[in-house]
Formats: C-alpha cells, sequence, structure tokens
C-alpha cells in the first residue's frame, strides 16, 4: 500500500499551528495503491498533503526522464528512451527470456566490478547471453545488488529455477539439496541459495522481505543454516524454512517495492502493467534493463516475422503498460456515514499466453 501517515517535525520559522498536523506522502505510481477512503479521504481533503514528484535513486539523467514518462502515460517516449540506451532485450518467446535473464544475471554477478554511473561513454562488458537475433545483449558491470523483477509468482518461480540451475552448473550452489514443505509449494535449498524471508518472524528478528544466504543443510536432520544480511547466524527446521522463505534472485514487483540495488533486470510479460513495471524499472541506481518477447511465440522460419520481432515486442509491451490497475477501497457516500466500495479502472485480465 503506498499510502504512508507520519507525523512530521516542523521547523522553527512555521506556524505553530502547524506542529502537530499529520502529514500524508504517497508516490502516486509506485504500486498500484489501494487509495485513501473514508476517514482518510476526509483527512487528506482537511489536511496538508505532500505527494513525491521526483525521482532522485537512479543516476543517469535520461532514465530519470523516462521513469517520468511512463509515470505520466507516456509509455512509447518511456520504451523509446530505454531503446536507444540499449536497455531493452529482446526474445523471441518467454521461454527464451527466462534462460536469457537468467544468463545476464549471472554475468552481472560475475563482472560485479564498477557500477554504470553514466550512460555517454560507458563501456560496457558483454554478457555471456547467447544471441538469438544476431547479438549478444551487453551489460554493464555492477557493484552492488543484482535484482530480478517480474509480474507475477509463477514468472519469479521460473526465473529463480533457471538460475538455480546455472548456479549449481558452476558449483555456486554445493552440497545436498533439502527439500521444503510447509509452502504452498516445495521449496528445494543447497548452500550457497540466496533465499528471500516471506512471513515475519519477531522471534528470530526477521521480517518479510529480508534476505538471507543459506550456508549448509542437514537432510537427515531436516535442518538448514541461514545467515542475514546483518551477519547473523540462525538454525532453522525445514518446515519453517519452507514457511517463511522463498528463492531470492527473482521476486514479483510487490516485493521489490521499497529496495534498492544497482542493477535490476526486469521480466516483461503480459502481467506488467504500468504502475508495476515503474516499481521494477526504478529499483536499480546505476542499471535498470527490460526483457521483452512477442505475446505470441513467432515462427522461426518466418524470417519476415523474425525480422520485425522487435516491434512485436514493443507493441505488445506497449499495449500493457498502457494499463494501470489503481484502485480506490473506499468513497465517501455522504456526509454522516462512509460505504466501503471498490472500484478498478479498467480490470485488466492478461491472457494465458505461457508465460
Amino acid at each position: 500500500m503506498s499510502w504512508v501517515l507520519c507525523r512530521v517535525l516542523v521547523l522553527p520559522n512555521s506556524r505553530q499551528q502547524a506542529a502537530h498536523a499529520p502529514h500524508y506522502a504517497h508516490n502516486r505510481m509506485s504500486w498500484p495503491e489501494i487509495g485513501a477512503g473514508g476517514l482518510f479521504t476526509q483527512l487528506l481533503t482537511q489536511t496538508p498533503t505532500t505527494v513525491l514528484t521526483e525521482n532522485h535513486r537512479q543516476v543517469a539523467p535520461w532514465e530519470q526522464r523516462a521513469l517520468t514518462r511512463l509515470r505520466d502515460g507516456d509509455v512509447p517516449g518511456a520504451l523509446d528512451e530505454y531503446l536507444r540506451h540499449d536497455r531493452i532485450t529482446v526474445s523471441p518467446d518467454h521461454q527464451q527470456l527466462q534462460n536469457t535473464i537468467a544468463q545476464d544475471y549471472i554475468a552481472h554477478l560475475d563482472h560485479a566490478t564498477h557500477p554504470d554511473t553514466a550512460d555517454p561513454g560507458t563501456t560496457f562488458l558483454p554478457g555471456i547471453a547467447s544471441a538469438l537475433l544476431g547479438h549478444g545483449p551487453t551489460r554493464a558491470p555492477t557493484a552492488g545488488g543484482v535484482l530480478v523483477v517480474a509480474a507475477t509468482h509463477r514468472h519469479a518461480a521460473g526465473i529463480n529455477d533457471k538460475i538455480r540451475e546455472l548456479l549449481s552448473e558452476r558449483g555456486d550452489l554445493h552440497g545436498l539439496e533439502l527439500t521444503c514443505r510447509g509452502g504452498e509449494e516445495p521449496l528445494p535449498l543447497r548452500a550457497g541459495d540466496r533465499v528471500l524471508v516471506t512471513l515475519n518472524d519477531h522471534d528470530r528478528g526477521l521480517l518479510n522481505g529480508e534476505h538471507a544466504t543459506i550456508t549448509a543443510v542437514d537432510v537427515e536432520q531436516r535442518h538448514t543454516v541461514l545467515v542475514t544480511t546483518d551477519h547473523r547466524q540462525l538454525d532453522v527446521t525445514s518446515d519453517w524454512a519452507g514457511e517463511h522463505l522463498t528463492h531470492g534472485y527473482a521476486m514479483t514487483a510487490h516485493k521489490a517495492q521499497g529496495q534498492t540495488v544497482d542493477v535490476t533486470l526486469v521480466a516483461g510479460s503480459a502481467a506488467l502493467t504500468r504502475e508495476t513495471s515503474y516499481t521494477a524499472l526504478s529499483r536499480g541506481r546505476a542499471t535498470n534493463h527490460l526483457y521483452l518477447a512477442p505475446d505470441t511465440a513467432l515462427d522461426p522460419a518466418d524470417e519476415v516475422a523474425q525480422a520485425w520481432i522487435t516491434d512485436h515486442a514493443l507493441t505488445d509491451t506497449s499495449r500493457h503498460l498502457r494499463v494501470s490497475r489503481r484502485q480506490t477501497l473506499a468513497r465517501l457516500q455522504h456526509d454522516h456515514g462512509y460505504d466501503i466500495a471498490t472500484s478498478a479502472s479498467p480490470i485488466y485480465d492478461p491472457p494465458a499466453i505461457g508465460y
């Protein structure tokens, strides 16, 4: 939820009567928020309201402009900015998109040396992803975190599986694999796995959205050891892990909201709307990359269709990103009461495209 209620300190030269006034701030495009309704609507109309309109996370001025265009609904203009600055990689289908984004994730880990701090004159290192379109996607070396963001849990899970396959082949994941149950799906864990906390556990000091690394698994005793980003070591059961953890290489835009990394790799799909794309493409300080594929896989033997694959992918993506899913939770019904109601504009049900 994007609405934030906070009490602010007022400087000495401010009006005294404003000293204890609550202020409300929100980023109107960060996520399709459940808007203020009922009491909050009344508060917003009667108290000072701050709207966040500027983005300071991204380093490159052109990327700040692109995000502003996306936020304001100029989807073709935003996509053109990313395309001109080599931030869009097109695959012939969504299966290959998963493979490419997983390979580029590994490439960023390999070349994590210097952040990309300027677009003109930046030296790019080639990614290890093979090119089906006659060129290999280039990715800037980065120092710091690399994050993959997808629109849905299913998309994120598929990319997590691909990344784990590559990490296993490299030997970055080692030892026996412990299958943890307790969640919606079995969770395989090996030493070296990066995981994401999905449920709060205040007794262990873990909060939803935190990252950790698996350092050991005990298949016989069904225990695993994880180390948090603040260097705490925790021994947990496999049942606890299955209920509280998931793989942390790729995540949904909802989970990624509020996080800041150096590089973000965003998986495009029919489920990626304007708000989710804004959230995803604004996570990386240095670079943010968008991976696209046409909604319908093109016939590899159709040379004409393959020649226009980028146009197909951009046309489909532009249509998806024009959809806004901002919602209103409640509305003021009359002067003496409130009626909870829900509305959406427009309701968008992504077609089943196999990804």
